[in-house]
């Protein structure tokens, strides 16, 4: 089957320049990320490094945890919720987690006679290319910039229709503490990443947190230009070009970070910065050019998916978003957005990078919304429910070390907190990989903080990749992990009622209400007994693909299961309470329908009757969320709904957290939470691909499960399946025309 590369679902491009963050367009080679504004004379670009967080690593706190959780489920148990809570969040809990930073900017004044005309950007999907055209004084002028990962160098290409035209001053702007000096042609920034620090009670709420100490992350980033004809000059932290017929600038950046449970140390990162400047610069641009396109490229069409509507292809992506609102079909439009969220993961998780926080590798504020952290009760893990499917098993990598690396830390406050083997991770991370309840001991932090179960989720995670993959040797190595996180809940389950329970828990960031009081704990929750069965499950499995004993498989049956309201609804918690919130954002019981397959039919009619209760709005990743549920239920019209929800405009104004406004996208096709996260992105690629393919637990492929009427043609062209199996299919007016299932 021939891939049509349509230009209406693989480029962005507007007539204006970015206004804000959340009009802006992103570059990253997993390792660095860009975030290019696209201004004609006064161009800005925000650059990250994925290691370049507040901190160092964490030392384990000494206090006796064990006997404060287990005198909080005896007064739990007695009746007492309200004390078990509050001695919960005054004791059982450690340090805030640190913050994911901004490293510089890059601002460019480019000098022209008159306006620009004709002005556009544009960013190539296929191609990761980010384009600003524009014309002035008879002359055409071209700024083109990529990420490139065989260099590691950001490279920023300036041309025009006529000679000795181009001209412009380049400054490299450190947004943390730091020093700047020049070194053979060459502006050099360099400095070190403060710490954060809150007393217990506090949050981070400001940059009076922020504290320089010896044993932060130390970074260094170099700029240098080449230019054909004209005069290259450098003066501190601007290097300044005039009258040259064409320009190169090359961006590098590198830290001295090691590994999470190592202090930060040695030089060897300035020797690399400066040998990748070297080796790209040395380099003709063309060929830079195409070797990066050929990397890129070579993840991004692994796969392919499309609609075959190419309507709008002439119309600025901000005003499509528009014209949907107002009513309009656009189909190519959510192929666009399943387009960027492929992008964004090749972009943003590479073999050997860390894995997607909140904001993926982009953020340009010193304090983010939440520290732009990996926060596990579900976005870190939404990041990653399109990868497998889509063929982007490299990219999984960052998230399999993630896992590996938490394991250890885990392992560390399993036993520290709880008294017992294997290891547990709570509601967030940091570069640290910390694992403890991250509370800092807040007021009412036990509804985000108490909840234990990410460890579950990720291990479960785990087991994905070798049904993807059937990759035994990866299943050995990782066996133990998943192995840990199941024995961690095997030692802490309790009988209760007949059934195996694990004793108190949370459904994240939810309360119910009893005696008039908001209350966040219970016996169990229906999310996290869900989690614990789909992981021994996968245990089980996973024992006997190893040729062992399965010890899980007894303990199946015992597990308690979620209940039932009286409305018809699956219940959230142990049993029925009255409901705090009945539109809240979070909807962790379904878990069992997306992203696992455990209900049976009767708990998936319970699950359809939780959406239709729960209504859909939400905020930007709850949105995503609700299409996959839609979609596991066949139901395409109404997952569809949810997308175009997904596809509401929110103004690029403002970076405020205003989650009650509802989520949408912004023009740039990023989620708004509000503010911008990155999860929504990965969610709605997901549901999209839920839509057009979904697999039953043994593998066995269901093309077009949830078609909507809309859809009525259009191709699918090697999306993945659990057993190493590859599925292409096309079809018109809603009727599959022919398909291949391929084994690899």
């Amino acid at each position: 089957m021939k891939i049509k590369r349509l230009s209406s679902e693989n480029t962005l491009f507007f007539k204006q320049s970015a206004s804000c963050f959340n009009d802006a367009l992103l570059l990253g080679n997993g390792r660095m990320g860009a975030i290019v504004y696209g201004g004609s004379s006064e161009e800005k670009i925000s650059l990250n490094e994925d290691t370049l967080w507040s901190g160092s690593p964490v030392i384990p706190s000494e206090e006796n945890y064990p006997p404060i959780l287990e005198k909080a489920r005896e007064l739990f148990f007695e009746g007492k919720k309200e004390e078990a809570q509050k001695l919960i969040e005054s004791k059982f809990g450690y340090k805030l987690n640190q913050v994911y930073l901004p490293l510089a900017d890059i601002k460019i004044n480019q000098y022209f006679n008159g306006e620009a005309k004709r002005y556009q950007r544009k960013l190539s999907l296929a191609d990761a290319i980010h384009t600003v055209s524009y014309s002035a004084d008879d002359c055409s002028f071209k700024r083109e910039c990529f990420m490139s990962a065989p260099y590691q160098v950001l490279a920023i290409s300036f041309t025009s229709s006529k000679i000795k035209k181009i001209s412009f001053d380049l400054a490299l702007e450190g947004r943390l503490k730091c020093e700047y000096e020049n070194d053979k042609n060459c502006i050099v920034l360099k400095g070190k990443a403060p710490t954060l620090i809150a007393d217990y009670g506090d949050a981070y709420r400001n940059e009076s947190y922020i504290h320089y100490e010896e044993n932060g992350v130390s970074y260094i980033g170099l700029v240098t230009v080449k230019a054909v004809g004209g005069s290259v000059e450098y003066n501190g932290n601007t290097v300044s070009v005039r009258d040259a017929d064409s320009a190169v600038a090359y961006f590098a950046t590198r830290t001295n970070f090691i590994r999470f449970d190592k202090m930060p140390s040695g030089e060897e990162y300035i020797e690399k910065c400066f040998a990748d400047i070297k080796n790209a610069s040395a380099v003709e641009y063309a060929l830079l050019k195409k070797e990066s396109v050929a990397a890129h490229r070579k993840l991004y069409n692994c796969s392919a998916v499309s609609l075959l509507d190419n309507s709008k292809a002439r119309i600025p992506t901000d005003e499509r978003l528009k014209l949907v609102q107002k009513g309009e079909q656009d189909n190519a439009l959510c192929i666009l957005l399943l387009n960027l969220g492929k992008y964004l993961t090749i972009a943003g998780s590479r073999k050997g990078s860390q894995a997607t926080n909140l904001q993926g590798i982009w953020n340009d504020i010193i304090i983010p919304p939440w520290s732009s952290n990996f926060t596990i009760n579900i976005n870190t893990e939404m990041n990653y429910w399109p990868t497998l499917k889509l063929g982007l098993k490299e990219c999984y990598e960052p998230f399999i070390r993630f896992v590996s690396e938490l394991s250890e830390s885990g392992s560390l406050t399993a036993k520290n907190f709880y008294g017992k083997s294997g290891w547990v991770t709570h509601h967030n991370s940091d570069l640290w990989r910390l694992s403890h309840p991250a509370t800092g001991r807040l007021n009412n932090s036990a509804q985000w903080g108490f909840w234990n179960a990410s460890s579950g989720w990720l291990a479960k995670m785990l087991w994905d990749y070798y049904r993807y993959t059937l990759d035994k040797k990866y299943l050995k190595k990782v066996y133990p992990i998943i192995e840990g996180a199941a024995r961690f809940y095997k030692e802490s389950l309790a009988q209760c009622e007949g059934r195996l329970i694990y004793p108190l828990s949370t459904s994240p960031e939810n309360n119910y209400i009893e005696n008039g009081e908001m209350m966040p704990i219970d016996k169990s929750t229906s999310m996290t007994q869900e989690i614990i069965y789909d992981l021994f499950d996968a245990v089980g499995k996973a024992q006997e693909t190893l040729g062992l004993e399965n010890t899980y498989s007894e303990i199946l049956p015992k597990l308690k299961k979620p209940g039932f309201c009286k409305n018809g609804e699956l219940c959230e918690w142990h049993e029925e309470h009255e409901v705090w919130d009945p539109h809240h954002r979070h909807v962790s019981h379904l878990y069992g329908l997306f992203p696992a397959n455990l209900f049976d039919d009767k708990e998936r009619q319970a699950a359809k009757k939780v959406l239709e209760s729960r209504g859909d709005g939400g905020t930007g990743w709850s949105l995503a969320w609700k299409i996959n549920f839609w979609a596991r239920l066949g139901d395409g019209e109404h997952a569809l709904k949810l997308l175009k929800n997904q596809l509401r405009v929110v103004p690029a104004v403002s970076d405020s957290i205003n989650m009650e406004s509802g989520g949408g996208s912004y023009p740039n096709l990023l989620c708004a939470h509000p503010p911008f996260q990155i999860d929504g992105n990965f969610g709605a690629a997901s549901g999209i691909i839920e839509m057009l393919v979904q697999s039953d637990n043994d593998g066995n492929a269901k093309p077009l499960p949830a078609l909507p009427k809309e859809w009525k043609n259009g191709f699918v062209e090697n999306i993945c399946l659990p057993g190493n199996k590859k599925i292409s299919f096309a079809w018109e007016n809603g009727k599959i025309i022919k398909m291949s299932i391929k084994e690899k």
